[in-house]
């Protein structure tokens, strides 16, 4: 990003480089899989008693070498993020806001970062300034404390042993947060005032306090707060404008059942308009997205995808979500990363799947970990609309092999709820059985995978798997298709073949294929969805009709619940290059 000094960057990264080839010059052999390394001090062996007079043993030094996995995008991140000192105090930012420090001033300035040919824009800034922390009328503050860089790249001012004030910089915007590590005496509310000029001020809303450069467009809000005690109980603190200062009032209920240390952290953002964020693009690729649905009236899309903005050197990626209304707003503009964000692995080929029973996302996605290709899920709570909840749990489904593009399905009977989850590897076509457990492994119940379809050398190649459940709810059985694409090298032909699996995942291969194509690669790309008003499956391809050269054309065809398809294919778009 540009407001971090390039020399830094490049300095980090050297000296990452450098630990991690010291780290694999002393690396122990036979490191266990996955980074989960057991520190062991080896004894000296004893052996037999010499006869005198002994001559004195070597000393013998066991090396414990740390072997736990170094977060390389997380430190590079937090450099981004980190405070820098300059002359009279601090600065720091990111591409929609930049902040400067000096002593407890807080200067805020909102940006529009230059994209697509467009100069970047920056309004004026507001200044803020704690005045007041009190209970009782007794203001807690200290006169001469003023903020200071944190190892962690934060700013801190120490008004008391018990009390500080931090600021940090994140991709929402900048957080400010008091915090308390006893309960202040007395007895009336807890009162934190902030002192606050620069922009005009335009209305207050359920995200905060909203104020505006005129001169610019360019806004800033002033989150309300939020009190959260050492048990994580937290409690929303409305902020309000008085006169020229910002006010939150922590009851005083609250601050006297609480358990310390406590901590209040409203957030400051910049905005084009009120509720308009300004957005910074996301760095390096996003790509493979999917989409789910609660199907509950009016809320939100969950859309996944594969994202790159935090890899080192474009090695690994991350799952991210957001949610999307029907309107097209997006409700998390920077995305909420749902992959495990500090193991280093290259996640890829998300697929969602929504589970009313539990009231949660399931998205399944293939990861690279070192040598070994899994594929795990993770749970994300809903529905949409809802601060999104992803477990630390990550749930493995399959391991090695190079698993992957994973797909998922369900059916939800009045007894049960099953989810078929499938994926490709070394053998073929894989599926398996998944049932839900509580807790964060929804999907926690993983059958042993039956083998749908396996690959033959010199013959039949099995790719691209897609599943779909039934309907049972409306009578429609309880089971599901699974369809792939088929590949044989020995005639160069290639297919769209289908699998049965009924509610006791009793697999069953249609003897025919959905779908022929003359060549390979002749009927690719299956997908499918389940029509519940006439109990089918609805399966779609794309298939080369022949011509001049290749002429890719988009074929459906219906299965019915027993796995037949009397009629023929139906063509969806088709055209001649």
């Amino acid at each position: 990003m540009r407001r971090v000094v390039g020399g830094l960057v490049f300095l980090s990264v050297s000296c990452i480089a450098a630990i991690l080839l010291a780290r694999s010059a002393h690396r122990a052999p036979a490191a266990p899989p996955f980074g989960t390394h057991d520190v062991r001090v080896v004894p000296a062996t004893s052996g037999t008693a010499l006869a005198s007079p002994p001559e004195r043993a070597p000393t013998q030094r066991s090396v414990v070498v740390d072997e736990s996995p170094v977060d390389v995008s997380g430190l590079i991140e937090r450099t981004h993020f980190a405070f820098r000192p300059v002359r009279d105090g601090f600065i720091g930012g990111d591409a929609t806001y930049e902040v400067s420090v000096a002593g407890r001033r807080i200067q805020f300035s909102p940006e529009v970062p230059a994209t697509q040919g467009l100069r970047a824009r920056r309004g004026a800034a507001i200044t803020l300034s704690t005045l007041e922390v009190s209970r009782d009328g007794v203001n807690l503050l200290s006169s001469t404390s003023k903020f200071e860089r944190t190892r962690d790249g934060a700013l801190e001012a120490q008004d008391r042993p018990e009390l500080s004030e931090r600021l940090r910089n994140t991709k929402s915007g900048l957080e400010q947060e008091w915090r308390f590590d006893a309960r202040p005496a007395g007895t009336s509310d807890l009162v934190v005032s902030v002192g606050i000029s620069g922009q005009a001020y335009v209305t207050t809303s359920r995200s905060g306090i909203h104020m505006t450069d005129r001169a610019t467009g360019l806004g800033t809000v002033y989150s309300h707060a939020r009190w959260i005690d050492a048990n994580g109980t937290a409690t929303d603190v409305p902020v309000t404008l008085v006169a020229d200062r910002l006010v939150v009032r922590v009851p005083a209920t609250v601050v006297d059942s609480s358990e310390f240390p406590a901590v209040l952290d409203p957030t400051v953002g910049a905005e084009f308009a009120v509720d308009a964020p300004i957005d910074s693009p996301a760095s390096q690729d996003q790509t493979m997205p999917a989409i789910g649905h609660s199907g509950y009236i009016n809320a939100e899309f969950l859309v996944v995808w594969s994202d790159s903005r935090r890899s080192v050197a474009g090695y690994n990626a991350d799952i991210f979500g957001a949610h999307v209304t029907r309107n097209g707003v997006v409700l998390e503009p920077e995305g909420f990363i749902i992959s495990d964000s500090g193991n280093g692995a290259s996640n890829a080929n998300p697929v969602v799947q929504w589970d009313g029973a539990s009231n949660r996302y399931h998205v399944v996605y293939s990861q690279v970990l070192g040598s070994v290709q899994n594929i795990v899920a993770r749970s994300i709570l809903g529905p949409s609309g809802q601060t999104p909840s992803v477990p630390t749990n990550t749930l493995t489904i399959a391991q090695n092999k190079h698993a992957n593009y994973p797909t998922i399905g369900i059916n939800n009977t009045q007894s049960q709820v099953v989810f078929a989850v499938a994926w490709q590897d070394d053998d073929g076509i894989k599926v398996a059985k998944c049932q839900p457990m509580g807790g964060d492994f929804v999907l926690g119940d993983v059958g042993t995978p039956l083998l749908a379809r396996a690959n033959a050398p010199g013959g039949d190649t099995f790719l691209y798997p897609r599943v779909a459940g039934s309907d049972p709810s409306v009578g429609f059985g309880s089971n599901f298709l699974l369809v792939s694409e088929r590949l044989n090298n020995a005639n160069a032909q290639s297919g769209i073949v289908g699998d049965l699996i009924d509610v006791n995942f009793t697999l069953t291969n249609l003897s025919n294929d959905i779908a022929t194509g003359a060549s390979n690669f002749g009927v690719t790309d299956p997908d499918l969805a389940f029509f519940g008003t006439s109990g089918t499956w609805v399966v779609v391809y794309t298939r080369d009709t022949g011509g001049f050269g290749s002429n890719y054309d988009i074929f459906a065809r219906e299965v019915m619940l027993n796995g037949s398809f009397p009629g023929s294919a139906t063509g969806i778009a088709s055209g001649n290059m």
